[in-house]
């Protein structure tokens, strides 16, 4: 066999090993549970997103466009070979496993959180999502990782008692899209946690939470 067969060779088995690296990871990880998307009610005051979803954890306002981006999301991380499921806002709160929130926003000419729809036909800017993960048998309200725009969570500080990982990475509604960014925002977010699978098990295997 001649050096470039041999170099082949080589290239493939490496190939293979990351490739089946990438895949005992994924099987490593709990089920997601994708909760429904929550609209950022209020004015944030410039606190940005990380201090919206603690306020937003709890409520129930539900958009149908917003909920339509959690279906696609489980859609997209079966696809990805994950465990996922919706979890529905009356649903109870599993023992174990991760759970996926998130709000969407737009910002204003001071940079400051606004409600828009999640998708609307009016003139209207593109609507940002922030994602959050926790997990479930630990601190189900406390997120060990945020995945959202850099430049908008940069310098916002997080609540008490958060210290999440933070992963930049913009999603994007497209508003002139519609659907067709729907799923491709579905797609985005689901190949940014199998990027990140290693890093988020990381995170989580923390030092175990304290007491609620």
């Amino acid at each position: 066999m001649n050096s470039v067969s041999l170099l082949a060779c080589a290239l493939m088995c490496c190939l293979e090993c990351h490739v089946a690296q990438a895949q005992a990871t994924l099987a490593s990880l709990p089920t997601l549970y994708v909760a429904q998307f929550q609209p950022v009610t209020k004015r944030s005051g410039g606190f940005g997103p990380l201090h919206a979803i603690s306020s937003e954890l709890h409520g129930h306002r539900v958009d149908a466009n917003a909920a339509a981006l959690s279906r696609a999301l489980v859609v997209s991380l079966l696809k990805a070979h994950f465990t996922a499921q919706v979890l529905s806002p009356n649903d109870s709160l599993p023992q174990s496993g991760w759970v996926m929130r998130g709000v969407f926003y737009s910002l204003d000419d001071s940079g400051h959180l606004i409600s828009i729809p999640f998708l609307s036909s009016q003139k209207s800017p593109n609507v940002q999502v922030t994602v959050t993960l926790a997990n479930l048998a630990k601190k189900p309200e406390t997120p060990f990782a945020i995945m959202g725009t850099d430049s908008v969570l940069k310098g916002q500080g997080a609540p008490i008692g958060w210290n999440p990982y933070v992963v930049s990475a913009r999603f994007v509604v497209h508003r002139m899209q519609g659907d067709q960014s729907v799923n491709a925002l579905a797609e985005q977010i689901a190949q940014k946690i199998a990027e990140r699978a290693a890093d988020f098990i990381s995170q989580d295997a923390g030092p175990p939470a304290g007491p609620p």
